[in-house]
């Protein structure tokens, strides 16, 4: 019988559409199938569950007077889904019921693949889900650190175990950054890598680059996973 690798993906922070996973899904699956498994793959796109939110504050900025550009539009778009985030009532759990929903399909002995403050999100649900075990989280451009200047970030049970939280950054994104500073977070496994190419991936851009490197998926992390 074929064994499945499943797998949870969680993108990060600004304008997200629903395909934000299809590059990395395809390449996984082909690296999968190289290997005599079968890849699940489901998703949470959370950005749709702000997006209302955000358009509303736009449109009413421009009533009373803003320009609401492009620039404008571009930092809304990812700094207020960090503040409601983790400001508001509303879309953290709106994100822990859709995670909920997810992970029934995918199991215990999944792996979570959450970009940049989808990072964030995956760990504040497991720690709130203690039930849940031999899960695996592989951050990619993870901004935790910029959440946890203080160092008061509370270890999350199931991830302590080493090689149980990989954590995955280019040496040049703007905003992914190693966990290791952090002392509490010393268990994860830093992996630097390169993503982006000859351009972006020279630039703090490489932060949005990680979802379609054809290389991180087919080569990089299923090497780093044993699959």
């Amino acid at each position: 019988m074929q064994t499945v690798f499943r797998s949870l993906f969680i993108h990060g922070v600004g304008e997200q559409t629903s395909d934000f996973a299809d590059d990395a899904r395809r390449n996984l699956r082909v690296a999968c199938n190289a290997r005599g498994k079968a890849l699940f793959a489901t998703q949470v796109h959370w950005a749709k569950l702000a997006d209302k939110y955000e358009t509303r504050f736009l449109a009413d900025a421009a009533l009373r007077g803003s320009n609401a550009n492009m620039t404008q539009k571009l930092v809304v778009s990812t700094l207020a889904d960090a503040l409601m985030y983790t400001t508001s009532t509303t879309l953290r759990p709106a994100c822990f019921r859709a995670l909920d929903q997810q992970f029934d399909l995918v199991g215990n002995r999944g792996t979570i693949f959450a970009h940049s403050l989808g990072g964030l999100i995956a760990t504040d649900w497991l720690r709130e889900r203690p039930g849940i075990r031999d899960v695996r989280l592989v951050t990619l451009g993870c901004n935790i650190g910029l959440f946890n200047l203080d160092r008061t970030f509370v270890p999350v049970p199931q991830l302590l175990v080493p090689g149980r939280w990989i954590n995955v950054f280019s040496p040049r994104d703007m905003l992914g950054f190693p966990l290791g500073i952090d002392p509490t977070l010393r268990h994860v496994q830093d992996v630097a890598v390169g993503v982006g190419g000859w351009f972006r991936g020279w630039t703090g851009l490489a932060h949005t680059q990680y979802w379609n490197d054809d290389d991180l998926w087919s080569k990089t992390l299923p090497k780093l996973l044993g699959i």
